[in-house]
């Protein structure tokens, strides 16, 4: 397994991962170990560093995308109040 498909199937199973209960956590690090062959404190680092994107994060995005979208119309608009 090359280290594409070892990322691919890292963030394949974080979301899992980190919503799953203590006992499921240990099988699917149990399953992550034997996939990709990693020991087993090493793949508990690589699972909890890698943080799956959350909904909140997303709507923080468009909420900063659209302030700026506003913000550049409104200094549009008074420029072209100051030309008159």
């Amino acid at each position: 397994m090359g280290k594409q498909e070892k990322k691919g199937y890292l963030l394949a199973i974080c979301k899992r991962y980190h919503h799953a209960s203590r006992r499921e956590k240990g099988k699917i690090l149990d399953e992550f170990c034997t996939v990709c062959g990693y020991n087993r404190k090493y793949a508990i680092r690589r699972l909890k560093l890698t943080v799956p994107l959350q909904q909140s994060c997303l709507d923080t995005h468009k909420l900063v995308m659209h302030n700026t979208q506003l913000g550049t119309k409104i200094q549009q608009l008074k420029l072209t109040q100051i030309s008159y």
